[in-house]
């Protein structure tokens, strides 16, 4: 390889070990996720499979194709489209692919306990010429910092969980349960590269679970018709039904904690009335939209700035309050089983078995 080249390969080979070591410890329901970094390096340092010296390798690798993307201008990205040539990207898709590995850089140094800004910041200024996320890593990324960045303003300025939820909790709409269940069982998603892809759902994922944890207030929406549509898509490849039982567990745990209903609630909501409103994730800066699965369009989404994140999240409140949705919180897995699978059954027993029934007439 010519000096100053990318080893592509050997980059994703690195985050493929980042990759397995993080999804070993996100997918152990009982692991403890405010120090994920020390398990991910002393699982990384422990293994014998890696070539050369192990981890201050891997780490002195990442460092060195940070400097190499870093240096790439728009125009000149020949040593990128080198590294292509055993790729099946295109092209035509050079910047998503150069914002991918920013993204997979920043990504794999932070789970190795490694903030390094420069790979994403470069990255968010192809974004924004771009003039959105592409589906992969970067969006995925870019949900996750809403929720970690929410937590952290909560936890730093706030004597959290006292105050009051209904102004700046994260607030959520989407039509797929993506961070609800264990992430071997996550729904595919258009992706530049799917390992680096994975691991943003994994950031994703633990910025999740740690706001959650924290007991900080939270509404995730979930458009009820989609997501039976996504039970019955599985059902040919469930049937066991383990990804019910593991998704069911995974809910229940994440929201079964004393006192966390008060603040953090999972609803299920019809979709006729949420028209208009993208999948969102609003957080206390403003937040995330995406543009749904929609392959001519080139971006997945964007930013909402702070005042459309309010709009959006004041529409979602008033339609919990007229609007007959269902509210899962503090139920058991078996219980939520059920549930799940009124929906896939299609048997329309979804909001018969809910615990709470919210509903109001639409006078005004």
């Amino acid at each position: 390889m010519v000096e100053g080249e990318l080893d592509l390969q050997r980059l994703l080979s690195d985050l493929e070990a980042i990759l397995h070591s993080a999804t070993s410890v996100l997918n152990d329901d009982d692991a403890d996720l405010s120090d994920i970094q020390s398990v991910v390096i002393k699982d990384i340092a422990g293994k014998e499979s890696i070539k050369g010296p192990g981890l201050p390798a891997i780490v002195d690798r990442l460092m060195r194709a940070a400097e190499i993307l870093l240096r790439l201008e728009d125009g000149e990205r020949n040593k990128l489209a080198r590294a292509l040539i055993k790729t099946r990207v295109g092209e035509g898709q050079l910047a998503e692919f150069h914002i991918d590995l920013l993204t997979g850089v920043w990504l794999g140094l932070y789970f190795l306990g490694l903030p390094f800004n420069d790979p994403w910041d470069r990255a968010r200024q192809i974004i924004d010429e771009l003039g959105g996320y592409p589906s992969g890593a970067s969006f995925n990324k870019g949900i996750g910092d809403v929720y970690r960045t929410a937590r952290i303003i909560f936890t730093r300025d706030f004597n959290m969980p006292a105050m009051p939820a209904g102004g700046n909790e994260v607030t959520v709409l989407t039509q797929r349960s993506i961070g609800l269940v264990p992430l071997e069982l996550l729904p595919e998603i258009p992706f530049t590269d799917p390992l680096i892809a994975n691991l943003g759902r994994s950031y994703t994922w633990l910025q999740l679970r740690l706001y959650i944890a924290c007991d900080l207030p939270l509404r995730y929406y979930v458009r009820r018709s989609a997501w039976n549509a996504m039970l019955k898509q599985k059902q040919s490849q469930d049937a066991d039904g383990q990804w019910l039982r593991r998704s069911a567990a995974m809910t229940a745990k994440l929201f079964s904690k004393p006192g966390s209903t008060a603040l953090q609630k999972l609803l299920f909501i019809e979709a006729p009335v949420v028209e208009g409103i993208p999948n969102c994730y609003l957080g206390y800066r403003g937040g995330m939209y995406s543009v749904g699965d929609r392959p001519t369009i080139r971006v997945a989404g964007s930013r909402v700035s702070r005042d459309l994140a309010s709009s959006y999240r004041e529409t979602l409140h008033k339609i919990e309050a007229v609007s007959t949705s269902i509210c899962i919180n503090g139920k058991s897995a078996e219980e939520l089983s059920s549930i799940f699978v009124a929906g896939l059954n299609g048997t329309g027993a979804l909001l018969a078995a809910s615990p709470e029934k919210v509903s109001a007439s639409n006078s005004s």
